[in-house]
């Protein structure tokens, strides 16, 4: 019996994806599913649609992939790219006649607020400036469909010459800032918890949306502000006071619970873990992880799963057979400043799942972390994880106050649920729960939600098999043994 060569694993997905995307009703658990297993989303043409529909947005139909939408978007990105220069002369001309205005005369509270919006907006243009998206500049490893190239690729995007390659236009910083500003610029609802605070991070996230999306500085704005209302909106407070509570008090519990070996060696370091993971979190990896294959295939998992799975994900990097290997080495010498530039390489060693594995022993197909990560979340649920909380390091009773002001621990947006039609299920409040107990099992393990999780058959035995995740990696070391 023969295997399946690559290209026609990828094939064959990307008809199942177009499949799924073209049911109605959708089924969006089978989405996920597909978002979360081995190579992802696949494709920059398959992601448009799929991440518009995974934040509950519904997409126009009646817009094609014909070369007069293509053409008709070329010219769209030229009018955007005049546009935002007209608002930026305009932004300019507003801010130093506001400056002339204001000298001499006392400050308001309007007048700070005007001055902190601003401030944002200054931050946000110098961003653009240093963000991913200069990576893809050259010859870009993403697989964003481009025309001359489209009658030579495969159904999975991969072009007969090569890798399929989409290169960001010049004025791709304009654009990038167009979609943070846009995003920001309205609360996410009203009162002061509603107002989103840019930080620096954020652009990085943006940039590979708006890659991904060809530009188009609509959608990947409707996309951005759905993210930020729910998986970001811990990132988007005043400061990051939550995120950084959350990993000082979880983050070591969880790492000493799925290998006490490394929690060891980073305790004998000494080492602010919850600074160094702090970036991972806010940026979804996008800016430690230079390959954009691999950055895109993260943002595919967390779209389309809990929004602490980049918690779960920054552990399963930390404990992964493979990666661990430099961190025990590390914690033997004790020196905190080696093992903080060690944690800091390990993204380096994490591949593109269609990457040719040169050296199983030091680099680590992303599908491994992320298969990882669910097993982690599995075993450990997010409301499960305040459990860890010992009551020699914080108060049983202020780890709950602090808990129910963290999104992130508070029950799904209903569009994150509901906003789309489901498969046929059994309805648990105001969510609705598959029946099928084999089917879409990452999705069901993903979502954080345990009525949802526990549906599934042998979640235990199935994420301690060979084939999920790093476990190969354990057998491998079993038979050696013997």
């Amino acid at each position: 019996m023969t295997s399946r060569s690559p290209t026609s694993e990828k094939d064959e997905k990307a008809i199942e994806i177009e499949a799924c995307l073209n049911q109605d009703p959708l089924d969006l658990w089978h989405l996920r599913e597909l978002s979360l297993t081995r190579g992802g989303l696949l494709k920059g043409k398959l992601r448009q649609r799929a991440w518009m529909k995974l934040v509950g947005i519904q997409d126009d139909p009646s817009v094609g992939n014909s070369s007069d939408h293509r053409y008709k978007a070329s010219v769209k990105a030229k009018l955007d790219r005049c546009e935002h220069q007209i608002k930026k002369l305009e932004r300019k001309y507003a801010s130093a006649k506001q400056d002339a205005g204001n000298s001499g005369s006392g400050s308001s509270t309007g007048t700070n607020n005007n001055r902190l919006e601003l401030k944002e907006k200054d931050l946000i243009r110098r961003d653009v400036g240093r963000s991913v998206i200069f990576r893809f500049r050259s010859s870009a490893d993403s697989d964003v469909g481009s025309v001359s190239n489209e009658s030579e690729t495969t159904p999975s995007g991969q072009s007969s010459k090569g890798e399929n390659s989409s290169v960001a236009p010049i004025y791709a910083s304009d654009l990038l800032a167009q979609v943070l500003e846009a995003a920001v610029a309205k609360p996410l609802s009203s009162g002061k918890e509603g107002k989103i605070h840019y930080y620096q991070g954020l652009h990085d996230i943006a940039a590979v949306i708006l890659h991904n999306m060809d530009y188009d500085t609509q959608k990947s704005t409707q996309i951005l502000r759905r993210i930020c209302q729910s998986h970001l909106r811990d990132a988007l407070r005043e400061n990051f006071g939550n995120i950084s509570w959350l990993l000082s008090i979880l983050l070591m519990p969880l790492v000493e619970k799925v290998d006490p070996n490394v929690h060891y060696a980073l305790a004998c370091c000494d080492i602010d873990l919850s600074n160094l993971c702090l970036p991972w979190m806010i940026t979804w990896f996008t800016h430690d992880i230079h390959n954009h294959a691999v950055a895109v295939r993260f943002i595919d998992a967390f779209i389309a799963s809990h929004p602490m799975l980049p918690f779960y994900l920054s552990v399963a990097i930390l404990t992964h057979p493979v990666l661990k290997r430099d961190i025990l080495s590390v914690g033997e010498m004790g020196d905190p400043g080696v093992m903080f530039v060690t944690i800091k390489a390990l993204t380096k060693s994490i591949v593109p799942d269609s990457a040719v594995e040169e050296d199983t022993r030091r680099t680590v197909p992303a599908q491994e972390i992320i298969e990882d990560a669910i097993a982690i979340m599995n075993r450990t649920p997010p409301r499960a994880l305040l459990d860890l909380v010992t009551e020699e390091s914080c108060p049983r009773r202020e780890v709950l106050e602090k808990a129910a002001t963290i999104s992130m621990f508070k029950a799904p947006s209903s569009w994150s649920m509901t906003g789309l039609t489901f498969m046929a299920g059994r309805l648990e409040g105001d969510v609705v729960v598959p029946n099928n107990q084999t089917k879409d099992v990452r999705a069901k393990l993903a979502s954080g939600v345990p009525c949802i999780m526990n549906t599934v058959q042998g979640a235990q035995t199935l994420c301690k098999s060979r084939t999920w995740g790093s476990r190969r990696h354990i057998f491998v070391k079993r038979r050696s043994i013997w």
